[in-house]
């Protein structure tokens, strides 16, 4: 089973997507406590909010559980990651460098 889930920030039509930011935190939260694996597709982490939704998703007792990321500049994007997150060494981040539409067309 695959369950998306978009995080949006700053951005002034949110609201029309998401009427409550933080229920979405929570229910990713809740979600969690039964992955299998975390995929971040299409995320630079660039910017610091970026980052911030990763560390919150990121409790240091899930260090079983595989991370991707989907980005066709994977390495730019986890050097980025690794700059702002600390403590990611017992996680095992995987890098899938190529884009979204490349991943699923490869499916």
């Amino acid at each position: 089973c695959l369950r998306f889930r978009v995080l949006l920030y700053d951005d002034q039509q949110e609201t029309s997507i998401v009427k409550n930011n933080n229920q979405i935190l929570e229910n990713m939260k809740k979600d969690l406590q039964n992955t299998q694996a975390i995929i971040w597709m299409g995320i630079s982490f660039e910017q610091q909010a970026s980052c911030e939704h990763f560390e919150r998703m990121l409790p240091s007792s899930w260090s079983q559980v595989p991370i991707f990321i989907v980005n066709p500049e994977a390495d730019q994007a986890l050097f980025c990651l690794q700059t702002a997150v600390g403590g990611l060494e017992d996680h095992a981040i995987h890098l899938v460098p190529c884009t979204c539409d490349e991943l699923f067309f490869g499916l």
